[in-house]
């Protein structure tokens, strides 16, 4: 009867494990609260790039509010840097982009999260074929979530165009805490184009990097005895 006991209690325990860190109904749901800040890159005066009927600015407020809903659906808490079309600029200032980015900045800082993702499209019209989804990041801190993010975009069916992870020189990504940036397509592209012009690729393409993220921090649990962006 005590063996049978035994037992019974490590199998609860492992049941337990399984519904926390597993993938219920195909998804991936978080180990424990967290806190991620989202930014939607551009906005107000600054449209970043842009391309038949498609701006950078509204894309990623769009990528930006889906990703957020996934997450919290996740449990994640969320911060967003931009929630509206406008600037995060003082109109009264000169460099309006410096007084952006320290908004944004002070946002992150707050917030103290356990990862900042920033979300922007890319364009490159002199050649229409570049395509495809890229990550990038600062420090090291930021490369293993850039990694597992592009690995785990790389094996959906989102692109056939597979990157790897790269060091950007992006001032969003210089923070203290572990910051990546996701360029969620060439909005020059055709085919990125018209995946990019659909609500529902984009709700899609946020469920993807919401379960990479939740994959990433529960790739950070497991290993926090040890520096876990050295595993």
């Amino acid at each position: 009867m005590k063996k049978f006991l035994i037992v019974l209690s490590v199998l609860v325990g492992i049941v337990t494990v399984a519904i926390e860190v597993g993938a219920v109904a195909g998804v991936v749901y978080a180990v424990a609260n967290h806190v991620v800040v989202v930014d939607p890159g551009h906005g107000g005066r600054d449209n970043g790039v842009s391309y038949g009927e498609l701006s950078e600015a509204d894309l990623t407020l769009k990528i930006a509010n889906t990703l957020k809903d996934e997450l919290e659906t996740r449990g994640i808490v969320v911060a967003l840097t931009r929630e509206d079309e406008l600037g995060l600029y003082d109109n009264n200032v000169r460099n309006k982009k410096r007084s952006d980015m320290k908004r944004r900045h002070d946002i992150i800082e707050r917030a103290q999260p356990d990862l900042v993702i920033s979300i922007h499209v890319n364009s490159f019209p002199r050649d229409k074929s570049v395509r495809g989804i890229q990550t990038f990041y600062h420090g090291e801190s930021g490369k293993i979530f850039a990694e597992k993010i592009q690995g785990h975009l790389n094996s959906t069916n989102l692109t056939d165009k597979k990157r790897t992870a790269m060091k950007g020189d992006f001032f969003i990504l210089e923070t203290a805490y572990p910051s990546v940036l996701i360029e969620c397509g060439f909005i020059s592209n055709p085919g990125d184009y018209e995946s990019l012009s659909s609500m529902e690729y984009l709700k899609t393409l946020s469920s993807n990097i919401a379960d990479a993220i939740i994959l990433s921090l529960q790739h950070k649990e497991v290993n926090r005895q040890i520096p876990w962006w050295s595993i």
